[in-house]
């Protein structure tokens, strides 16, 4: 029997694999799974770094016609996103009830069915719990999603945080069929015990990019940058 952690699929819709070529956009990571369902154990990390991943061209949603795979990898062939100090997973761009997830191997699109000890972790639980920062992004955010744009003063964000501006991600709305993070733009990331961060503005960014980048990433060691 399969056991899998499937955290926040509610804004998750599902991709046929030439939507990989088409919109390669990054929903999540599938990653290892653990009690504290963020965490893996050092002997589940070293179990999925090594375990056969078998790679198909297509979901198989027919459990009375099994395909076959394609072909098969390792786990560390396939998981190169660190989404934890040393953890590792694969960054996911569709998905298909009930465990089929669309992940990337040598430049084209593939499909795995989950395996044991996996869970997968939603593009917004990854940047609402880490120490996240602006990614892709034109130095504007929104009154509301999809609202008026208001221009973000770049000189009030220390230099050292320039090219990757610290940023609390507050909520999430979807508007049009499109993911809005409302949030706030900070001049600095530290923890709470050590001081409290200011915010520089607050506002509605979009999930995506025009060109499909992540608005926002985080840090996987959940550090000040």
């Amino acid at each position: 029997m399969k056991h899998i952690t499937i955290t926040c699929l509610l804004f998750i819709t599902a991709f046929s694999s030439a939507a990989y070529a088409n919109n390669p956009r990054i929903i999540g990571i599938l990653g290892g799974r653990s009690n504290d369902s963020i965490h893996a154990t050092d002997r589940i990390l070293e179990q999925f770094r090594n375990e056969p991943v078998a790679l198909y061209d297509k979901p198989n949603l027919d459990p009375n016609n099994p395909q076959k795979p394609i072909k098969e990898v390792k786990g560390k062939d396939l998981y190169p996103q660190q989404y934890l100090t040393n953890r590792i997973g694969a960054k996911v761009y569709g998905f298909k009830p009930l465990s089929w997830y669309m992940v990337a191997h040598e430049g084209r699109a593939w499909w795995i069915d989950v395996l044991p000890n996996m869970a997968f972790y939603d593009y917004y639980t990854l940047i609402k719990n880490r120490t996240s920062y602006m990614n892709a992004w034109e130095w504007k955010v929104y009154d509301a999603p999809a609202g008026n744009k208001i221009a973000v003063d770049k000189a009030r964000v220390p230099s050292i945080y320039q090219k990757r501006p610290p940023v609390q991600v507050v909520s999430r709305e979807i508007v049009d069929g499109e993911e809005w993070f409302r949030v706030k733009i900070l001049d600095g990331q530290c923890y709470e015990h050590q001081r409290p961060d200011k915010t520089i503005v607050t506002g509605w960014v979009p999930a995506y990019a025009p060109n499909n980048d992540h608005t926002i990433w985080f840090n996987p060691e959940n550090l000040c940058r």
